[in-house]
């Protein structure tokens, strides 16, 4: 891909971008009325709503008031405009932010890959099964996008791990079986690494999110990116075929009946 082609300075002014655009067009402005409101060119005005410019933050001030973005919204805009240039995003589980933050992001991807050495990677996993390999609730997650290429890197070791419960293991083996999602069990011999999702973002560098323990950890710059690339292809060089993979994990599922 070449630069060209990436049109977002970064994934922070893409979400700016997304929330200015998704406020203009509910109050049914065009990129042309708003560059007059706001007594610029329109082709600045363009590069703002495709990310490619970065709003002042007397511009997003402007901007906020009047496309009336909500006052409870605006810090978090501020901040972004404040950190606009920055490759790397600390985003705790506890903070309501962190999820809707992390939902942006995924939300502009095509396709991603999730993986976790030890258990079912958290996108797939049920409350309780959560708890059960965590004893932490469950942080919240995006919500789960219909057009979304989604796979699924599964140890075979968590399709049996014996520490969860047995209700909690089948209702969770069952969430695989039937979930939006392509799953891909990896032989137990697999030597494990930490957590990630790999995201593939139309016009970007792929991102990786990394699931510690309290945080996502959220990369973008391919200096950072490349050796996750790199490892997600080489773990599902290493995975069952999706049809193996589903029988594996039916196998598992069929001891506990219905």
């Amino acid at each position: 891909m070449g630069h060209d082609e990436i049109r977002p300075a970064t994934m922070r002014a893409a979400i700016i971008a997304n929330r200015l655009n998704t406020a203009r067009n509910h109050l049914g402005l065009t990129t042309r009325a708003l560059a007059e409101l706001m007594n610029m060119t329109v082709a600045m005005a363009n590069r703002m709503m495709t990310g490619r410019r970065i709003p002042t933050s007397l511009q997003i001030g402007a901007l906020c008031a009047l496309l009336d973005i909500d006052p409870a919204q605006r810090p978090l805009l501020y901040d972004l405009v404040r950190t606009a240039t920055d490759t790397t995003w600390l985003l705790p589980h506890h903070d309501p932010d962190s999820a809707r933050l992390l939902g942006e992001i995924e939300a502009t991807a095509d396709t991603t890959v999730h993986y976790h050495p030890h258990h079912v990677p958290l996108a797939a996993r049920t409350p309780e099964y959560h708890h059960a390999v965590t004893g932490h609730p469950r942080p919240a997650t995006p919500p789960l996008t219909p057009d979304l290429d989604r796979t699924l890197l599964v140890p075979e070791s968590a399709l049996t791990r014996t520490p969860v419960p047995a209700e909690v293991l089948r209702d969770q083996l069952d969430a695989l079986l039937h979930g939006p999602w392509s799953v891909r069990v990896l032989p137990a011999t697999e030597p494990p690494t930490e957590a990630f999702t790999q995201l593939h973002i139309p016009h970007f560098h792929p991102v990786t999110a990394l699931d510690l323990l309290t945080t996502h950890l959220v990369l973008e710059h391919p200096d950072t990116t490349t050796a996750y690339e790199q490892r997600a292809r080489d773990l599902l060089d290493h995975c069952l075929t999706e049809a193996d993979s589903l029988d594996t994990v039916r196998a598992h599922r069929t001891p506990f009946g219905t």
